[in-house]
């Protein structure tokens, strides 16, 4: 199977995921909205060398999608520790959604109790939780294409895509974990936009 053909089969999980656990429902522009940032983050994976010219907050966008994930925060015992500041990014809002959605997918997946932990400081994002960890064997093959870890639910694309689009934002990602005790993500941001980009404008409008 090629890359595109996997990122498509990834879309059609993502919506099939989301709508089970209420994060896509209804025909509101809330539903609009994240259907066409899934959309909008293919398209741009699929693309070659294209120049991007789309900006966005990253904390913004956590913001908007945090509600999504309460529902199933609230029915473990998990507590929700975010951090933001202000993160303007060259980057479209869907590709950002889709790397804070599989990050934050993942930690719920293997955490039922604890803290899940969310920074966003201008120069990375952070992803933290208390879960099962990731047996020191299995972490050099977690962003492989179809890889899963035991026991897991997805279809091993989403940190795939999630290492995929930062190696095409030239952003860099790590992971550090230890079984029984829990598993960190961070992401270094790299392309900002410069003070002269009129960000506010361009992101509100």
């Amino acid at each position: 199977m090629c890359a595109r053909e996997s990122l498509f089969r990834y879309a059609l999980s993502y919506l099939e995921r989301s709508i089970i656990f209420g994060r896509i429902s209804g025909n509101g522009p809330a539903t609009s909205l994240r259907m066409q940032r899934l959309v909008g983050a293919l398209l741009f994976l699929a693309r070659d060398h294209v120049e991007n010219r789309e900006y966005c907050d990253i904390a913004v966008v956590l913001e908007e999608i945090l509600p999504l994930y309460r529902g199933e925060i609230n029915k473990k015992e998990i507590d929700l520790d975010v951090t933001t500041q202000p993160t303007p990014v060259v980057a479209p809002s869907g590709i950002v959604d889709c790397v804070l959605h599989n990050l934050l997918e993942n930690a719920l997946e293997h955490t039922t109790v604890g803290t899940i932990a969310v920074h966003v400081d201008g120069q990375r994002i952070v992803v933290r939780d208390t879960g099962s960890g990731i047996a020191p064997e299995a972490q050099q093959h977690i962003f492989d294409r179809r890889y899963r870890s035991p026991g897991g639910n997805g279809m091993g694309i989403g940190l795939y895509l999630v290492q995929r689009i930062c190696n095409r934002l030239d952003w860099e990602i790590r992971v550090d974990s230890q079984p029984g005790v829990g598993t960190t993500f961070t992401i270094g941001i790299r392309n900002q936009p410069s003070p002269d980009t009129g960000f506010s404008e361009l992101a509100s409008g």
